[in-house]
């Protein structure tokens, strides 16, 4: 089905999460930090979906791993997550190739989020000056 990489640092959320992903058929990997998520993507290039908690330890962060994949060459997708619902408003740094889903979030709803994410890491990334790219749904406020 493809391999995902999740990066949490709550031990309990990352191994429910890795768990059920693998039950799902996915090649999971798990994280606790961006700079564990990095050398996770540089041991394993067939990652093509990378789910990253918003808010890490310390002065890590999702959003500081998504500004490290932005301008990397990794050609996959992301899909930040978050129990606070006002954390996907304030990520228009991550990369084109992301969407924000809210915690908490049943099996179904993560399932689905990968799935389109994974589409949007099959599309063009947006042109300078262009807000998203072809074929990508408007954002929605």
């Amino acid at each position: 089905m493809g391999a995902v990489l999740v990066v949490d640092d709550e031990v309990t959320v990352l191994e429910a999460t890795t768990a059920m992903l693998s039950a799902s058929g996915y090649d999971t990997y798990p994280a606790r930090s961006s700079a564990d998520a990095l050398q996770a993507l540089a041991r394993h290039p067939a990652i093509d979906v990378v789910v990253a908690d918003v808010t890490l330890a310390g002065d890590d962060s999702g959003v500081l791993l998504a500004r490290r994949l932005a301008h990397s060459a990794w050609p996959g997708a992301l899909v930040l997550v978050s129990g606070d619902s006002e954390a996907g408003l304030h990520t228009e740094d991550r990369p084109p190739h992301s969407l924000f889903l809210a915690k908490p979030y049943s099996r179904r709803t993560l399932l689905h989020a990968i799935d389109h994410a994974r589409q949007l890491g099959k599309q063009p990334a947006a042109a300078p000056g262009n807000p998203r790219p072809p074929g990508a749904p408007a954002r929605q406020p």
